[in-house]
């Protein structure tokens, strides 16, 4: 994590404890401090419509930052998040709207059928999520189980980002167990030989993909569309900040 990164973090830091000490059923782990922080990027259109309102940026589609079984045991292989521990996120740019669906995972007799993502039983909210904001995910919402308001199946929250119109970003705070070396200058994995030769080997089509649109007209096109989001946001939304 960047050192430029630390009064955020240990300022979260005291957020979570003082929400776990407000809310002791929770039984959140304050024990471990936020160690990670990602930033994400939702990307302006990236692609010329007519009519141009028809263009669409990119989504976070519906998912769980912790992952559980149907029976709401959390799934040690499926998570770098270490287990009840929250997750705190800064936003930055334009106001985008954050959707929680309540879901369950499909019966039996449902994946007979074919039916194998989770199923929403009608409850949904939606949270304004504008530039400055924080919000924090607390790890009981995505744990599957009987709820008051549907106790007929085990259901958790689970949130996404439609698509948006122009760029934003933010940071995100959590504690990961699974901590890797990376580049500094670029937050890239630190590959040995054998890691970089086997990862090469997998994502050969990805790397043909890659080259071929690197040497396209339309990576100028969107680099174009990237910057001047990027500009606009720093004009608007982080000037304040730096």
């Amino acid at each position: 994590m960047p050192s430029s990164f630390e009064p955020i973090k240990k300022a979260l830091d005291k957020e979570c404890r003082t929400y776990a000490k407000n809310n002791p059923k929770s039984n959140i782990n304050t024990k471990f401090e936020l160690n990670t922080a990602v930033l994400p990027v939702y990307l302006p259109p990236r692609q010329v419509k007519d009519p141009p309102e028809q263009a669409q940026g990119q989504c976070f589609r519906p998912h769980c930052d912790q992952v559980h079984d149907s029976e709401g045991n959390f799934d040690g292989d499926k998570n770098c998040q270490l287990e009840n521990t929250i997750v705190c996120s800064l936003a930055f740019g334009p106001t985008r709207i954050m959707k929680f669906d309540l879901v369950r995972y499909p019966t039996k007799a449902e994946r007979k059928k074919g039916i194998s993502k989770p199923i929403k039983v009608g409850y949904t909210n939606e949270f304004e999520f504008p530039n400055g904001a924080m919000m924090m995910l607390i790890p009981e919402d995505e744990v599957p189980k009987v709820r008051e308001v549907c106790k007929e199946y085990k259901t958790f929250w689970r949130h996404s980002v439609d698509p948006q119109k122009e760029m934003t970003t933010g940071i995100v705070f959590r504690v990961s167990c699974h901590i890797k070396e990376v580049y500094s200058t670029t937050g890239m994995l630190a590959l040995s030989p054998e890691e970089l030769a086997e990862d090469r080997r997998k994502s050969e089509k990805n790397y043909e993909v890659r080259d071929e649109y690197m040497n396209s007209p339309r990576k100028e096109k969107m680099d174009k569309v990237i910057m001047e989001a990027w500009e606009k946001l720093k004009q608007e939304y982080l000037a304040k900040y730096m």
